[in-house]
This record gives structure tokens, sequence and C-alpha cells, in this order.
């Protein structure tokens, strides 16, 4: 997290119901009548970003819907999505 930006890079992969990619642009972090719904994950990022006034920076996973690697340890080197906030990439999910 960039502090003195207040900006925040969170992961987003197309995995309902936690983010939905049937909106017009993913991701999509608020409802609206284009896009009912989201996912749930997306609207309470969203949710508290705007409550601790950040800035939400996407880092959008190319994996396939509901196929994220969120990582596993592999002899003491972090894979998928938690090698990523383990790299620096990203600073959460």
């Amino acid at each position: 997290m960039d502090a003195e930006n207040r900006q925040i890079r969170v992961v987003f992969g197309r995995n309902p119901p936690d983010a939905f990619d049937t909106c017009r642009e993913f991701p999509t972090l608020t409802p609206s009548i284009d896009c009912p719904f989201p996912g749930w994950m997306a609207e309470i990022v969203k949710m508290l970003a705007d409550y601790l006034k950040l800035e939400i920076i996407p880092v959008v996973l190319d994996d396939n819907i509901g196929d994220i690697n969120w990582g596993y340890n592999d002899n003491g080197s972090w894979t998928g999505v938690l090698g990523m906030i383990k790299a620096g990439e990203a600073d959460t999910m």
C-alpha cells in the first residue's frame, strides 16, 4: 500500500460470486442498473476503500473463470496470488 498517495493494489480474479465478469468492465466495484451484481468481494473492498479513503488500483488476473491459483508454499516459495503479494506486486486480494 502506498500510504502517501492513499492507493492499494487489489488482486481481482474472475471468480463468482466474489467477482463476476458479466459487467461491461472488469472489475466493476459498485452495483448499478447496468451491473447489479459485480460480486460481493468487489463491493466490500470498494466500501472499505471508500471508508479508509483509499484509491483501488486493480491487479487483474488472466485466469479462466473459477480457475484462480490462490497460491501454495512450494519449498519455501509462494506461488499464485499469495506469491504476488509476497513479491510486492499487490497489497491484498
